[in-house]
């Protein structure tokens, strides 16, 4: 009687002349009465139409998947089609001695990506970090450059942290069948102000009575200056404030003119020009010191 897995069995014999000769042998008991072993799941999630079944059998035993016959002796591999959606398979498996044994499977077919819809957003910000919010179509796993962002159904809502330049932004979603969507955007980070270039005058002295014209280069190598600033000039102790207007924008020139009354005369003396880039980011000629 084999009473474990493993059972070791001696055979001792001896002739008249005392001659001996043993024998040993292992054998293993199976108690296994599973007519079939699957190396499938029991849900099988496939992002193609082509699914395949393997596993193992009984000696004996005969295959039926899908009510169709399957051919295979201990081990066998069965691949089928199936149309989009859910299904279920019955595996059934007939032993020798007419005793059965039926498995369900179910299979879903899932040939469509996870669609990302991520709401409006700017594309430039003077912040140092941005929101990224959205949805996804379908129940998937979401990352965002490279880390796992949070899903509440199917919402998500991100912080991300902004580096000066561009910035790329790179969510990845993928579904439980292994189908894949990528969405790519980049981002302007842009907390610089424009840099104001030396100002030139003309006339650089007034006898009054007289235009006088401010012009000066803007450059700005982020998202750009706005198209007007101000300036503030003074002669003979009298303030006079202008508008500067961009005449090429290529280049970033920048041009302004202002009339000074009869009577004020002497040297022409840039007290302020103040500009913007596109978000807001202020410059001043003469820069502000320190603590100012």
């Amino acid at each position: 009687v084999l009473d474990s897995e493993k059972t070791v069995i001696k055979i001792n014999a001896e002739d008249e002349a005392g001659n001996t000769s043993t024998v040993e042998r292992i054998v293993t008991l199976q108690q296994d009465s599973q007519l079939i072993r699957l190396d499938n799941p029991a849900e099988i999630i496939s992002n193609t139409e082509e699914v395949s079944i393997s596993g193992r059998l009984l000696p004996g035993v005969r295959l039926r998947i899908d009510n169709r016959p399957v051919q295979g002796t201990e081990k066998f591999t069965y691949m089928l089609r199936l149309a989009e959606g859910e299904h279920t398979l019955a595996v059934e498996a007939v032993g020798p001695e007419g005793q059965e044994e039926t498995l369900h499977l179910r299979v879903v077919v899932d040939l469509h990506s996870p669609q990302i819809r991520v709401d409006n957003f700017e594309r430039t910000s003077a912040d140092g970090q941005i929101i990224v919010r959205g949805t996804l179509s379908e129940d998937a796993s979401l990352t965002l450059n490279g880390t796992a962002v949070r899903l509440s159904e199917r919402r998500f809502e991100k912080t991300v942290p902004l580096s000066e330049g561009d910035n790329e932004l790179l969510l990845t979603a993928e579904d439980q069948a292994g189908n894949r969507t990528v969405w790519k955007k980049n981002v302007l980070h842009d907390s610089q102000p424009p840099e104001i270039l030396r100002p030139e005058l003309s006339p650089a002295e007034t006898k009054g009575g007289q235009v006088l014209r401010l012009k000066v280069r803007i450059r700005d190598a982020g998202v750009g200056p706005v198209r007007s600033g101000s300036f503030t000039l003074e002669v003979d102790g009298a303030l006079l404030k202008g508008i500067l207007q961009c005449t090429e924008e290529e280049r970033g020139e920048f041009s302004g003119s202002v009339f000074v009354q009869p009577g004020r005369s002497g040297k022409v003396k840039v007290r302020k020009i103040r500009v913007q880039d596109m978000l807001g980011n202020t410059a001043e000629y003469p820069a502000a010191k320190p603590g100012e």
